[in-house]
């Protein structure tokens, strides 16, 4: 293989894309879009992150590799790695709610209020190697990871802290006086 790169989806639904050959060879040119960051993973280690532009990889910019270097091979010693594709582009109109009602007994009145939540938020990646250690590393290791699994992820974070908010009545003025 003597090109890597992933001209997205049709739809931008994605965030992370594992490229599907992981066998390469020295002087494999990665071509990394705008709005893209491309992770380098060896052996299960990572090892490099790449931002939009052209890399060569080679020796220089991943000195892994010259660890396998086989000469036999005319300096295109072939190796296996992977490359993940990690979306930088902001994602708008993300939705979350509370899927049930939250109750609750109003303080001053004793009556008990059923409450939801719910509103939009977006998403912008700016540390993709740290989101790729802490969250994607945890994911399935599926060829393509969409939007919705991480927004189920940050929307139960999200729901359980506005429950817990609730419950410790620092909310609830705001929702009183509304």
């Amino acid at each position: 293989m003597d090109r890597v790169k992933f001209d997205g989806l049709k739809s931008r639904d994605w965030l992370v894309y594992k490229h599907p050959n992981e066998k390469l060879v020295l002087g494999t040119q990665l071509i990394v879009n705008e709005g893209q960051a491309a992770i380098f993973v060896k052996g299960g280690q990572i090892y490099d992150v790449f931002y939009s532009g052209t890399h060569t990889l080679s020796t220089d910019n991943l000195p892994v590799l010259s660890s396998v270097l086989n000469l036999f091979y005319g300096n295109k010693s072939p190796f296996t790695a992977e490359i993940y594709f990690i979306n930088l582009a902001t994602k708008l109109d993300l939705y979350w709610g509370t899927p049930d009602p939250i109750q609750l007994i109003d303080p001053k009145y004793f009556v008990k209020l059923r409450i939801r939540a719910y509103g939009q938020l977006a998403i912008r990646l700016d540390e993709p190697l740290l989101f790729f250690k802490e969250i994607i590393v945890s994911l399935k290791k599926d060829e393509l990871v969409e939007y919705e699994k991480v927004q189920d992820y940050f929307r139960g974070t999200l729901v359980t802290y506005i429950k817990t908010a609730l419950a410790a009545d620092k909310i609830i003025k705001v929702i009183c006086i509304c």
